[in-house]
């Protein structure tokens, strides 16, 4: 059942959550969403798999139109962990030009709603603070496109991420972290070169905190970002939140300030988070078009294409009569012996070690053309990476690689990512290049 323009009174002192996708607006009074102020004729959109928590000001009346639960009454939405988290972090910036907070937590714990509210919070104590947001979800963040981390610049109050200025995003090309570690890392280090002149430095985080690599992953985030106050976010027992299994060798080199998680927070199931980076794609690649590169012209990063050198057509004709495959392309480097085949083909263990000790090789890498199409890549102009792209075709005769980008313009290099698409942009599958 849905609500069309349906008038609700909100009692004064009471808190409800608003969950999308649903319009509203303030006919009367006055409310408050994470430390924003909306007063009598102002609107807003919250978006399908969002939610929002909101403080009656004064006794209201909204227009609502979305589903029948849109809305529903909550107790107190903002603890009192939160208020101390705030007067920690001013108390700190009397003392230093700048200060650097990050939130660690699972997810939806609360990490993006906690870094809204401070943002919030600290332009009301001074509009004119100059606040940065990093997200480095490359699965779930808001300021930059799926497959990237992203630094926004916030001069006004928000209620979402979306509505940042983007000021620059780095490519990773994967939604996980898991892949590409190395390449997250560098990124970070990119994405605070841009941070110089700002007060406040918001880091958002992904969910992925409970195992080995994790640990390994975000201890070395946070010794490049050197962070004033580690936020940890996490389940509370006996009235004490526990500490992620990460955070527990750092707590003498670190401030970690504990909040307890929410109750009311909205949780997204996987394929509610899939569709939510399915439709960011959909909505990026709006109005692209295909452009032609040719690879021998241009930098080639985190592929295996074009490290070596083409295959002696003798050697083509053995490999093809061992593996009952037709080569369309091949070269090989003292890294890897790289093959586009007419078909699919999966190498048995012997046939692997076979052909990497016969041509003295670390890997063996075959993919069909199909295979190859869909991949996404990171386009750059020098060290400036200006944006997504979705390779659509390979045309190994001429050199030529077609891809669908929005972007214009020279390109200098390419980056290889790992995620692969479909037509509608659906996450298909993981590919290495």
């Amino acid at each position: 059942m849905s609500l069309q323009n349906e008038s609700i009174d909100l009692t004064k002192g009471k808190y409800y959550q608003l969950i999308g996708p649903c319009k509203v607006i303030i006919k009367l009074g006055e409310i408050q969403i994470l430390g924003k102020k909306f007063k009598k004729s102002d609107s807003f959109i919250i978006k399908n798999g969002k939610a929002l928590p909101i403080k009656v000001l004064q006794n209201s009346v909204i227009i609502l139109s979305g589903n029948k639960d849109s809305i529903i009454e909550l107790e107190n939405t903002i603890g009192k962990d939160w208020l101390r988290l705030l007067e920690e972090i001013l108390a700190i910036k009397k003392n230093k030009k700048q200060i650097k907070i990050v939130v660690i937590g699972k997810i939806d714990c609360g990490k993006t709603t906690l870094i809204i509210w401070l943002t919030n919070k600290l332009l009301e104590s001074n509009p004119d603070a100059k606040i940065g947001i990093i997200d480095l979800d490359m699965g779930q963040g808001a300021i930059s496109p799926p497959t990237t981390f992203g630094l926004g610049i916030c001069n006004q109050q928000i209620i979402n991420i979306e509505s940042v200025q983007l000021k620059q995003m780095e490519f990773i090309g994967n939604i996980s972290p898991k892949r590409h570690m190395l390449r997250c890392c560098t990124a970070l280090l990119n994405l605070l070169k841009e941070t110089s002149n700002l007060d406040f430095i918001l880091i958002d985080t992904t969910g992925w905190v409970n195992d080995t690599a994790s640990r390994m992953y975000k201890t070395a985030k946070l010794k490049i970002i050197e962070p004033d106050i580690i936020v940890n976010i996490n389940e509370s027992y006996n009235d004490n939140v526990e500490l992620y299994t990460l955070l527990i060798p750092l707590r003498n080199t670190y401030k970690i300030f504990s909040i307890k998680k929410s109750p009311y927070i909205y949780s997204r199931n996987r394929i509610m988070r899939k569709n939510i980076r399915e439709n960011s794609l959909s909505r990026y690649f709006n109005n692209s078009r295909l452009r032609t590169f040719n690879f021998e012209k241009i930098d080639l990063l985190y592929t295996h294409l074009r490290l070596g050198n083409s295959v002696d057509t003798k050697i083509i004709k053995y490999i093809e009569d061992y593996l009952g495959i037709k080569i369309i392309y091949s070269e090989i480097s003292p890294e890897c012996l790289l093959i586009v085949s007419n078909k699919k083909i999966i190498l048995t263990k012997d046939d692997f070690y076979f052909l990497r000790s016969r041509f003295e090789v670390s890997e063996i890498s075959i993919h069909t053309i199909e295979e190859l199409t869909g991949q996404i890549v990171g386009l750059k102009r020098h060290e400036n990476f200006l944006g997504l792209g979705i390779i659509s075709n390979y045309d190994f005769n001429s050199k030529n690689i077609v891809i669908l980008t929005p972007i214009d313009g020279k390109i200098t290099s390419i980056e290889f990512g790992s995620l692969k698409l479909d037509k509608n942009f659906s996450e298909v599958s993981y590919i290495q290049f």
